[in-house]
């Protein structure tokens, strides 16, 4: 990966992974879940330290280099960001705005704990890092 011209090498493990599978259309979505526990920080300065912007580059580049569909077959991915209250969720958004670009990435979805568990996940509103609306399963 590449930070302010600086190559890194960086993995990232997800929580938690799965895929959901859509008969009718012949196809399979694929998530990788982030449980963020509020003990890092969102961003720092130094990029050899843990945080929150250092796994959203560390997946981007993941995406960019299409290593998902060398390794696993995935042609595409999202990841779920589970974070302990909204506030954060959107702090996270806006540093994924300053360091992917002025409009963020939709590679990102967020969702904050508690609304989670108020509700049928697969029906939740998620919060894209560019600001829209996205649910796990497609609306008919």
């Amino acid at each position: 990966m590449i930070f302010k011209s600086s190559r890194h090498a960086i993995g990232i493990e997800p929580d938690y992974a799965f895929s959901l599978g859509f008969q009718a259309a012949g196809r399979r979505a694929y998530f990788l879940v982030e449980i963020d526990r509020g003990t890092m920080p969102v961003e720092r300065s130094d990029i050899t330290q843990s945080s929150m912007l250092r796994k959203f580059l560390a997946y981007g580049a993941t995406w960019r280099s299409k290593l998902h569909t060398q390794s696993f077959g995935w042609r595409h991915f999202r990841v779920l960001v589970v974070t302990g209250n909204p506030e954060r969720a959107e702090n996270m958004r806006d540093v994924l705005q300053r360091h992917v670009g002025r409009k963020g990435s939709p590679l990102f979805w967020f969702a904050d704990a508690s609304a989670l568990k108020a509700c049928n996940t697969l029906e939740h509103i998620w919060i894209d890092g560019e600001g829209n609306e996205r649910r796990l399963l497609p609306q008919s």
